[in-house]
């Protein structure tokens, strides 16, 4: 009875092949009006969390900077009415889930709400000018043919946050390590809180982020992961720079049921001339680490197996390899 309830209760998702293939329900309002100012062809997503007292004061120096969409995403339903802000904003478009959803999925929810190549995504417990991000800037940025050029970032003492992290191999298990060296392209593993400069096109080609990770540490590393694994980079850029108004997040990087499937996804397969796959011998290993009784694990490891199968010539490194690229930046 107890192998029954451990194996109900760690049952997850099939993994999304496509982006998007979660549709959350959404209230959205606002949108109606053009922008009264656009000088970049730039769409921005404002991620808000429980900082709504900075919001209306971020609209203003949003709208100043000349975006050429403002979306504006709350993390559930349950913060507050957004028709009084929506008036005084007509340009900008309000989404409401109508379910709790993590940051990827506010992510992915902005990026189907619009169709502007490239799309930055910024937090509402961040201090945002007018005066730092001008169009010829921006233009710079969106010069780089990246998936996400990531900013500095500083925290409220003006001090350097690290935004930079590189793929290592400690004793066997896969770490992301910040290095405290930046310089202006130089690699990082991910976007550091998510912010950054998208493209739009390519974000949609990698399937967005896995809506079936609840771990925002863990869904931001499989979505950067995989990007890596299938020829995009993630880059850095000092010609823009963010300081929280908040104190800054503490990432959990807490090994759960979602840094399982991050294995299964990005370190358990293997890259064989031209495509991937993952070897069956790598189920043992798994089995040990799951936890879950062995007939849902090896559910678990047959389901990554086929998304594997089916995305198999979209991968142009494993995991091994590209640890061993990244130190000579061969890319």
């Amino acid at each position: 009875m107890k192998e029954l309830i451990l194996y109900v209760g760690h049952v997850m998702n099939t993994i999304p092949l496509i982006f998007n293939e979660r549709k959350v329900k959404c209230t959205i309002f606002g949108g109606t009006e053009m922008p009264p100012l656009v000088n970049m062809k730039v769409a921005v997503i404002l991620l808000n969390g429980n900082s709504a007292h900075y919001r209306t004061g971020q609209l203003h120096e949003l709208l100043k900077m000349g975006f050429g969409e403002v979306i504006s995403i709350e993390c559930s339903a349950e913060n507050y009415s957004i028709e009084e802000i929506s008036r005084r904003f007509p340009s900008v478009k309000f989404v409401i889930p109508l379910e709790t959803v993590t940051v990827g999925e506010m992510i992915n929810i902005g990026m189907a709400q619009t169709s502007m190549t490239h799309v930055l995504v910024v937090r509402d417990s961040l201090k945002l000018s007018a005066g730092g991000l001008t169009p010829h800037i921006m233009k710079k940025l969106q010069q780089n043919e990246c998936l996400c050029v990531v900013p500095r970032l500083l925290d409220r003492e003006k001090k350097t946050i690290p935004v930079r992290y590189i793929p290592v191999v400690n004793r066997g298990v896969f770490e992301a390590e910040p290095i405290l060296k930046i310089y202006e392209g130089c690699w990082t593993l991910y976007p550091f809180d998510g912010i950054g400069l998208y493209n739009r096109q390519r974000f949609i080609e990698l399937g967005g982020f896995d809506y079936t990770l609840s771990s925002a540490y863990w869904q931001l590393l499989d979505f950067s992961m995989r990007g890596w694994l299938w020829g995009e980079r993630i880059i850095f850029s000092a010609l823009y720079q963010f300081m929280y108004e908040a104190d800054v997040p503490v990432e959990d990087t807490t090994p759960d049921r979602a840094q399982l499937r991050f294995f299964l996804k990005n370190i358990a397969p293997k890259l064989r001339e031209d495509h991937a796959y993952i070897p069956f011998m790598r189920f043992f290993r798994y089995n040990r680490q799951a936890a879950c009784g062995i007939a849902e694990a090896y559910r678990q490891f047959a389901d990554a197996r086929l998304w594997t199968e089916k995305n198999q010539y979209r991968f142009r490194f494993d995991a091994v390899k590209l640890v061993e690229a990244w130190e000579y930046e061969k890319v």
